[in-house]
């Protein structure tokens, strides 16, 4: 959020962010390198193909078990 700029933080740990923010006040570059950009990339639980074909296959094991699913009509 610091690298987007972002107006304001909602956190229900504020103390951590008040640490961050003053980690980043002394030392930004240093504190900056240690959280990379790309760490959404750095587990594959979140490229959207993974997490599609756990689903599918949920959804293949759960009709297999329980029965073919049915549309809700109102």
């Amino acid at each position: 959020m610091v690298r987007w700029e972002v107006d304001g933080i909602i956190t229900d740990v504020p103390n951590r962010y008040l640490q961050l923010r003053s980690a980043i006040e002394k030392n930004y570059e240093g504190t900056m390198l240690r959280s990379s950009r790309r760490f959404l990339w750095t587990s594959f639980t979140f490229y959207w193909l993974f997490t599609y074909s756990i689903q599918r296959l949920s959804e293949y094991f759960l009709a297999k078990w329980g029965g073919p699913f049915v549309a809700v009509t109102r």
